[in-house]
């Protein structure tokens, strides 16, 4: 149902979009004081600090992943060579695949923006 409290008639056609506007107009002061400054400022602030907290979360999160997980592959890699190969010339090239898995899978993790 449709209300027009004006002296002008509108015409609508069937299935077409329309879109109203209500405007009121205040006529009287407030009766009691709000208790909050003009412009809110501790909403701007406050949508601020937690967008700061999001960001420095996810940053944290990117750091994790930029230097925990390659470092615990290389250092696994180490570790593989030391004490299951003896051998003097596997030691060098297990190393080396764990710093190319390490480098492979930081790209998969951490795709480019």
């Amino acid at each position: 149902p449709l209300h027009n409290p004006t002296n002008v008639p509108i015409t609508l056609e069937m299935g077409k979009p329309f879109c109203t506007a209500v405007f009121f107009k205040n006529q009287s002061p407030a009766t009691k004081p709000c208790g909050k400054e003009s412009g809110r400022l501790d909403i701007l602030l406050k949508n601020w600090e937690r967008r700061f907290r999001q960001v420095n979360k996810r940053r944290r999160g990117r750091m994790f992943l930029t230097v925990f997980i390659p470092s615990a592959i290389i250092a696994l890699s180490v570790f593989i060579a030391l004490v299951y190969l003896p051998d003097k010339l596997a030691s060098p090239a297990i190393v080396a695949a764990g710093v190319g898995v390490a480098g492979i899978l930081q790209q998969i993790l951490l795709p480019r923006r």
